[in-house]
């Protein structure tokens, strides 16, 4: 009776145990669950929303730059340049030039902001002007003392009763140029990203009052940050311009879930604990397979927004580097045909007058030839920039002969002939190792262009000027490979620190001595344009470019 008694307590005690163990783990995996399942996209969710509202501070901030780099902005060349910023941007409804209606306010705050120009995708300015503009007014005079330096967002408001969320954002131009506003569709972006099926509870709330404001909502139950706080399984901060808001989302588990984890202890303590286990894992195992793939497939989409935002920002860093490369020859032009336009007519009054002299004439003669002797070189050279940016369109840049057999000896013989007659001067020694009986089907253009940028760019930037051996390796094949061709030089003068930057459309370590930084951007859409390879940058005891050079054919 007593072995009796001890084997019930023991079957109980070991069934006991195998039920908690089964109930903990079964809270476990829960949380496990909603983490691989909500959480982790989730976060995804918020980091491509504040990449999508980063984006609005690239659009405003482009915009100003354009406003600020030219003297005047005519409503053409306003609507051109703010089309191609709307179109990248949907969430952008307004964008508009603002003016206060007294021309020289003694503080910031005089007057009222007057729409000059403006650009939307829908609607009239008169629905602009009589119903947005009076929304935001008051909330921007308060904050208009901001404006100088940063720009200042209003709280989130609707429209009418569209079911839209908007905030305007206003920056100040110059002292006398006005300001620009962008007004932002919140609830756009928000459902653009939001909307399916992990994230459908949700809402943002302003966190520059106290208590937080709800600003947004997906859920008509939530009444309140306390619930949210209470019952929220996640929440993120988002970053629009100066204002921070808080994101809140509430997963409502199925109940067929909570049954299906419940069952776990239940199962083990009605069939045991070693059947119940391995049946159990074996289900589990698949169902967390399955959770993987789906985590995994919301990873795709979400780096797939990442490259999409990364593109978007590296053609800002195109658009920044051709109007800074631009912008100093035509601003010594405008500068120059100005003071020559003035001088014209101060001699017209002189002339006019009857105080024109023969000596006031042949200054103004002498002046005038400087005067247009510098508007013209710094025209062309504006004219010799454009011409080197079309070559970073190498799939159109006039290569448009077809494919030759091409004898690579016979190409670098031609290629070093023309070098010496560029360069006679030149203390620049060729070692070429290429065996002189291949022949490639390629575009010999191209090959020759790819020879000229890289020896050009090693003659800027890799010899000091007081080296005195300057040597340029070409090995093709290079040994150990069948196609490989390698372009090395003994320059002493590279930053090792910026070998991730050299094939940047742009960049120079020699701005100021003419150079726009287009050389080796050039020769890598050749390589990987036309040759249809992979280009490899190298810096070992001097600068090494390769990539393999075969048939096309």
């Amino acid at each position: 009776m007593s072995k009796a008694l001890a084997g019930y307590l023991l079957g109980g005690g070991f069934v006991l145990a195998v039920t908690i163990y089964g109930a903990m783990i079964s809270n476990t995996l829960l949380k496990q669950d909603q983490e691989l399942t909500f959480k982790t996209p989730m976060r995804e969710f918020t980091d491509l929303l504040n990449e999508k509202l980063a984006y609005n501070v690239f659009a405003l901030r482009s915009t100003v730059q354009f406003f600020r780099s030219s003297e005047t902005v005519d409503k053409y060349e306003y609507d051109s340049f703010v089309r191609l910023v709307m179109e990248q941007s949907q969430n952008i409804a307004v964008m508009a030039y603002f003016k206060f209606h007294k021309i020289y306010p003694r503080s910031f705050g005089e007057g009222d902001l007057v729409p000059v120009y403006w650009s939307r995708f829908d609607e009239s300015k008169g629905m602009f002007a009589e119903v947005v503009l009076p929304l935001v007014m008051d909330n921007l005079r308060q904050n208009i003392s901001r404006i100088p330096g940063d720009a200042v967002a209003t709280n989130i408001f609707t429209i009418g009763n569209d079911g839209k969320y908007y905030s305007f954002v206003l920056q100040r131009i110059g002292r006398d140029n006005g300001f620009l506003g962008i007004l932002v569709d919140v609830s756009y972006a928000l459902e653009q990203i939001l909307n399916n099926r992990i994230a459908q509870n949700y809402a943002l709330f302003e966190t520059d009052t106290i208590p937080p404001r709800k600003a947004f909502s997906s859920a008509d139950y939530i009444e309140s940050q306390h619930n949210y706080m209470r019952n929220a399984s996640f929440d993120d901060s988002l970053f629009f311009f100066d204002r921070q808001w808080q994101l809140y989302s509430y997963q409502k588990t199925p109940p067929q879930k909570i049954l299906m984890y419940a069952a776990i202890p239940i199962t083990g303590f009605f069939l045991g604990i070693l059947l119940v286990y391995f049946v159990w894992f074996a289900i589990r195992l698949k169902v967390i397979n399955h959770e993987k793939e789906t985590a995994l497939s919301h990873l795709h989409f979400a780096q797939e927004k990442i490259i999409e935002a990364e593109k978007l920002s590296a053609m800002g860093l195109v658009v920044a580097g051709v109007a800074h490369e631009v912008n100093t020859p035509l601003g010594i032009s405008i500068t120059s045909l100005s003071h020559l336009e003035e001088m014209v007519d101060e001699l017209r009054k002189d002339f006019e007058q009857g105080k024109l002299d023969s000596d006031s004439f042949a200054d103004f003669l002498s002046s005038i030839t400087e005067l247009a002797e510098l508007s013209l070189n710094n025209i062309r050279k504006a004219s010799d920039l454009v011409s080197k940016f079309k070559k970073i369109d190498v799939l159109n840049n006039g290569f448009t002969q077809e494919l030759e057999p091409v004898n690579i000896a016979g190409v670098l013989e031609a290629f070093v002939e023309r070098f010496y007659c560029e360069h006679p001067d030149s203390i620049v020694k060729f070692n070429i190792n290429v065996d002189a009986s291949l022949t490639v089907v390629t575009y010999p253009a191209a090959i020759l262009e790819i020879f000229s940028y890289l020896a050009s760019n090693a003659v800027a930037h890799a010899f000091d000027y007081e080296q005195q051996h300057c040597e340029i390796a070409i090995d093709y094949p290079l040994p150990g490979t069948a196609h490989r061709f390698q372009f090395k030089d003994n320059g002493t003068q590279f930053d090792k620190s910026l070998l991730h930057r050299v094939l940047d459309p742009f960049f120079t370590t020699k701005r100021g001595a003419g150079y726009a930084g287009l050389g080796l951007s050039v020769v890598y859409n050749l390589v990987t344009n036309k040759l249809h390879s992979d280009i490899q940058i190298e810096h070992d005891e001097g600068f090494c470019v390769a990539f393999d050079l075969k048939d096309l054919q």
